[in-house]
């Protein structure tokens, strides 16, 4: 049954082939046409305008900078910069100024107030700890980190680098992920900061 089945197709193949030899000719002419359409008369292809995709803008931000700098007040900056990028809108630092006391690379936020010190001047309060007298990791200086309990100045200066090569901590638990600290130190730390 098989046999035959195939005979007949055997004989078949002749008449087939030519029937399916310009049909897929045919098919090739039209993708051909379909894919690379042409302007009428002009010989020129027609093109087909491409929208880039929409990004969207990041969202502008108001920073106070004020202290040892050469021109205090209130700048315009791109949510997500750093505290360098406003201490250069202000012109630059005063000759006085105690730029190791600040985290240069801290990231600002809308509304926030930076004070650069003089040298021999105590530190300012931290205006990126939130109430409750959290540190944030994310914004804290030398000085602040060093403060909390197992970070000294070499663990403070993982974490200042690994914020600035590997972006923002999302949570505190980050600090464990990136073995920057282990799990006992973290315990000690868990209800001292906050990553925002």
């Amino acid at each position: 049954m098989v046999r035959t089945r195939l005979r007949r197709l055997g004989a078949l193949w002749p008449q087939a082939r030519s029937l399916l030899v310009p049909a897929l000719m045919a098919a090739t002419a039209l993708g051909v046409v379909l894919l690379f359409p042409r302007e009428s008369g002009t010989g020129t292809r027609r093109t087909f305008p491409i929208t880039p995709p929409a990004t969207a803008q990041p969202a502008q931000i108001k920073v106070y900078i004020a202290g040892a700098v050469q021109q205090p007040g209130v700048y315009t900056l791109t949510e997500g910069e750093r505290v360098d990028a406003l201490l250069r809108l202000a012109g630059g630092p005063a000759p006085d100024a105690d730029l190791e006391a600040v985290n240069l690379a801290a990231h600002l936020r809308d509304a926030q107030q930076v004070i650069i010190p003089r040298q021999g001047q105590a530190a300012p309060p931290d205006d990126t700890a939130p109430p409750g007298g959290l540190t944030d990791i994310n914004t804290a200086s030398q000085a602040q980190l060093e403060a909390l309990p197992d970070i000294g100045p070499v663990r403070a200066q993982r974490i200042i680098d690994s914020r600035t090569q590997d972006g923002p901590f999302r949570d505190p638990h980050d600090l464990v992920t990136r073995k920057i600290i282990t799990e006992r130190i973290f315990d000690k730390l868990r209800d001292r900061v906050t990553a925002r």
